[in-house]
């Protein structure tokens, strides 16, 4: 079944008659029974070689929340003047001497035959107004045209004067379903002006409902590979798509078809001009589904989507030169905003990242704002190009995004940082090239690196947190306190990677003098656990903080180091702790300059399929990073001999294949 369309329109004046009717500086008003749109006849006048003004008194009109609509044409388009100079123009206002007036039409812009005109009465007027306007009570509706030769019979016609705000369409299954051709159909014996098809493409001027909030029908709109351009008037935001339902009822509206997981075959939604732009609103929670799939919007407005829905999504669209798209939650991937004049997509929650990715951002003055502060994981292949600010941080609190596949974000406002993750991938083939499975790849730092993390924690007078992370990563001589003036049993020092570490480097720039005892200590994932010479390999060439120098506290990472937040604000890493076992005095405070990690960015087994192991690491924190990568394989037939060669990951991550020779004397 077809869709069934409906529209708000009120008649303001038929146009069948003349009554009421005034015409001043013009002449011949007249009905004309061949030249009307609808109804019985249209209205007309001649051409007087001047400005001819036609107008009537009506009934009281609250204009707030309505646009008003008018059919007209001329016969004689070139004895008008211009758009610009008022070749026909609507006045509304409460009489001839209070009024607002707007130039709708001239001898540059008609193409032929009747067309609807719409306004938006709240808008300001292509001229001064007369006297005091009010649109919230208009009682007073003129038709002016102003020409620059005479005729002798009436060439200037209209019709039909109504007002409302568009057209609803509901109804359709999924077998035959509500389409584009039923707004034809309507516009076709209702004369509404909202909609006209014109050699391949929907020109709209008002608002399109898809489903309805009122009927209790079920509606399922299906469409393809078709054109809607919102068309320049005088219109300020009158213009929008709604998608919206009724509870109870189902409603289902898809815009292009979707094959596999991308979106093919969409629409063209355009604004002919900036200054009559279009909204999309697709957030009525009576929605039941929608898909966007394969669309271009072309100088939207603000394009406002609903909450995460699995049957809701936006695929392979394209946002060109659009106002801001609100994504709250919804399904989107695969989407370009291109040459956005201010932020071209929002995020307004942490969990938009499990929803939205892959998507590129081009040109655009500020690619992405968040507007809530925490932490945006998985930021998957989320690409900018040429975009002044990539991440426009409005939240007014801390945001940490954490890229992942092709993300490049680089550029940001407010307190942002930006962890680049990329991907690594070691195959271990033998001499012929065949692959190696239960090879164990150890991928760590080839120098040292920068710290993540360190605090001292006093626990004595009530828990204090010292963030020493930037002094812990100069050069500065002694700005890192390992005591506090005073030192009570318990009190530690804490030390943070995003990765297992080797090793740390402390370069303590003042040795400590005193009595005490300190134990290094790792998190378990239920507790704080000991480090010791016997189990995990401890060496503490600082000597408990008591040695100068660049000195080395190497371990075995420990197979079960998990990673913790100790404190809030210290971030989720890998952390050890140097902490007070013990205390009797102290003569000198130890000081520290730098500190520095060989990080374990990879411990794996070569798999039995591809013969590779896989990983990430955090390229938007650390940089270009050097490493080595080991490879072992002793335990079982055949076996070979351990191979150490030297890597480097970039931007792009690193994929490396690693040569091992059969060991034969084994």
């Amino acid at each position: 079944m077809a869709g069934t369309v409906v529209s708000d329109m009120n008649i303001i004046d038929n146009c069948d008659a003349i009554t009421g009717w005034t015409a001043w500086g013009g002449s011949g008003l007249g009905t004309d029974a061949e030249q009307k749109i609808e109804g019985s006849a249209a209205l007309g006048v001649k051409a007087n070689g001047g400005s001819g003004v036609i107008y009537k008194t009506i009934s009281t009109v609250d204009f707030t929340s309505q646009y008003f609509y008018i059919w007209i044409m001329t016969t004689t388009p070139n004895k008008l003047y211009n758009k610009a100079s008022g070749g026909i123009a609507i006045r509304l206002g409460t009489d001839g001497s209070n009024y607002r007036t707007w130039y709708i039409a001239g001898s540059d812009t008609l193409r032929g035959g009747y067309e609807c005109f719409m306004i938006n009465p709240t808008e300001a007027g292509s001229i001064s107004d007369v006297g005091t306007y009010s649109y919230s009570a208009v009682t007073y509706v003129a038709v002016v045209f102003y020409t620059n030769a005479t005729s002798t019979k009436n060439v200037n016609f209209w019709d039909y004067l109504h007002r409302g705000t568009g057209l609803t369409i509901y109804g359709g299954t999924s077998g035959a379903p509500a389409t584009m051709a039923d707004f034809k159909t309507f516009e076709d014996s209702n004369f509404a002006g909202v909609v006209y098809p014109y050699q391949g493409v929907y020109y709209v001027q008002g608002k399109l409902y898809f489903g309805s909030t009122s009927v209790s029908s079920d509606t399922y709109f299906s469409d393809t590979s078709k054109i809607v351009t919102f068309i320049e008037r005088l219109v300020g935001s009158a213009y929008g798509i709604v998608l919206q339902g009724k509870s109870a009822q189902t409603t289902e509206v898809y815009f292009g078809s979707k094959s596999g997981s991308s979106g093919i075959s969409g629409f063209v939604f355009k604004s002919a001009v900036s200054t009559a732009k279009f909204t999309f609103t697709a957030t009525d929670a009576n929605l039941t589904k929608f898909g966007v799939y394969g669309c271009s919007f072309i100088t939207a407005d603000t394009v406002s989507l609903p909450a995460y829905n699995a049957n809701k999504e936006v695929l392979n669209t394209n946002f060109i030169a659009c106002s801001e798209v609100l994504a709250s939650t919804t399904k989107m991937q695969y989407c370009n905003f291109i040459s956005a004049a201010a932020n071209a997509l929002q995020f307004n929650s942490t969990t938009c990242t499990s929803y939205i990715s892959d998507i590129n951002f081009i040109g655009c003055a500020y690619g992405l704002e968040i507007t809530a502060a925490g932490t945006y994981s998985s930021f998957s292949n989320m690409t900018f190009s040429g975009c002044t600010v990539d991440i426009n941080n409005t939240s007014g609190g801390t945001v940490v995004i954490s890229e992942v596949g092709t993300s490049n974000a680089t550029t940001y406002t407010g307190t942002t940082t930006i962890n680049l993750d990329v991907s690594i991938t070691i195959y271990v083939k033998d001499t012929g090239g065949t692959k190696i499975a239960d090879v164990q790849v150890d991928l760590e730092t080839y120098a040292d690196a920068k710290m993540t993390g360190a605090w001292l924690y006093r626990q004595s007078g009530g828990a204090t947190w010292t963030d020493q992370t930037t002094a812990a990563n100069n050069a500065t001589a002694n700005d890192m306190d390992l005591f506090y003036t005073s030192v009570t049993a318990n009190d530690a020092y804490y030390f943070g990677e995003k990765y297992p570490f080797k090793y740390l480097a402390l370069n303590i720039g003042t040795a400590g003098a005193g009595v005490w005892t300190l134990i290094w200590e790792y998190w378990n994932g239920a507790s704080w656990t000991q480090l010791t010479l016997a189990t995990n390999h401890l060496l503490d060439g600082t000597s408990s903080f008591t040695k100068s120098g660049t000195k080395y506290i190497s371990f075995t990472p420990p197979s079960n180091w998990a990673q913790n937040e100790p404190n809030t604000g210290m971030g989720t890493y890998y952390w050890i702790r140097a902490r007070v076992d013990s205390y009797t005095s102290m003569s000198t405070r130890p000081l520290g300059t730098q500190a520095w990690t060989c990080m374990q960015i990879l411990n794996s087994t070569t798999d039995s399929g591809d013969g590779k192991v896989t990983g990430s690491f955090a390229y938007g924190t650390y940089g270009t990073t050097a490493v080595w990568i080991k490879a072992r394989k002793g335990t079982s037939a055949p076996k070979y001999v351990p191979v150490k060669t030297y890597g480097s990951i970039g931007s792009g991550g690193l994929t490396a294949t690693v040569s091992m020779s059969a060991d034969v004397i084994a």
